[in-house]
């Protein structure tokens, strides 16, 4: 029971450490913000103390206002996150990965990433798109940070490429395989993807994580490769941060075709991966 125990908190445990880690990198940002906008105040107002500067400052963080400025600094300063992960986090990842991998990673060839491409690429668009007009219909407010900067090349080095190979060393190389050793099969993929969709945040998020991280781990298991879930992912990531916002501003008609044509395509390239073509040439 112990040794069960200790197998289940050293998976679960690498979720938690993302959380906090990205936590920490967003307290000392937001840290830094709050202090630069006070010695702003400061330097207007001269007169003022720094607890009136900090009173003030924290009135205008309350607005609209101050939350497109909060989420515009956080948009700019991104290739801090990026440098971190790429630098910091991704090397201690897959240190741990390597170290306790317990699988011997099969061929996957070309053409298999070709269809891994466009079906993550299919399925992602098409998630999204149906998710957004659900979300619509029952008047679920969907951030789309139109009115912000959007740092697109450090915004897919961060959530398209980087992002994605450490969320899945994480949650496909290590929690899964490792709570694979404690319970059935089944288990450990149901609690890997829910570990995986309450990580991404808010509801629409989590359900569109729980559908793309079952896929995943289907690819992961599939392919019994751990570079077949990571090209799923970030073509699923890249597409969507590139692909998505083009499509969302199409008339209305145009975007349901566009998602019956994408759910054909990804439904045509999944019997592609199901039937194993090409695994090995």
């Amino acid at each position: 029971m112990k040794k069960k125990m200790r197998n289940i908190w050293n998976a679960i445990q690498w979720p938690l450490i993302l959380v906090i880690f990205e936590f920490c990198i967003l307290f000392l940002l937001l840290g830094y913000f709050e202090y630069h906008e006070i010695q702003t105040q400061l330097d207007t107002h001269p007169e003022w103390s720094m607890a009136e500067a900090s009173k003030v400052v924290n009135q205008i963080l309350e607005t609209k206002e101050g939350t497109n400025a909060i989420a515009q600094f956080l948009l700019d300063h991104l290739w801090i996150l990026v440098l971190l992960n790429a630098c910091l986090l991704l090397p201690i990842v897959y240190h741990f990965y390597k170290k306790h991998q317990h699988r011997f990673p099969r061929h996957v060839s070309d053409r298999s990433k070709i269809h891994i491409l466009f079906c993550s690429i299919a399925l992602a668009l098409c998630l999204n798109l149906i998710l957004t007009g659900i979300s619509s219909l029952f008047g679920i407010s969907i951030e789309t940070e139109s009115q912000l900067r959007r740092p697109i090349f450090w915004m897919i080095c961060s959530s398209g490429i980087i992002g994605p190979i450490i969320e899945e060393l994480v949650f496909r190389g290590i929690v899964y395989d490792r709570l694979q050793a404690s319970c059935p099969k089944y288990r450990a993929s149901f609690f890997t993807t829910i570990l995986f969709a309450l990580y991404h945040g808010n509801l629409v998020q989590i359900i569109y994580a729980f559908a793309m991280g079952s896929y995943f781990i289907y690819c992961y298991d599939h392919y019994e490769n751990i570079t077949a879930s990571i090209i799923a992912h970030i073509s699923a990531n890249v597409s969507t941060l590139i692909l998505l916002p083009y499509l969302l501003n199409l008339p209305f008609i145009w975007i349901v075709l566009s998602c019956v044509m994408l759910a054909f395509v990804g439904y045509y390239m999944f019997q592609k991966i199901r039937k194993g073509i090409s695994i090995y040439s």
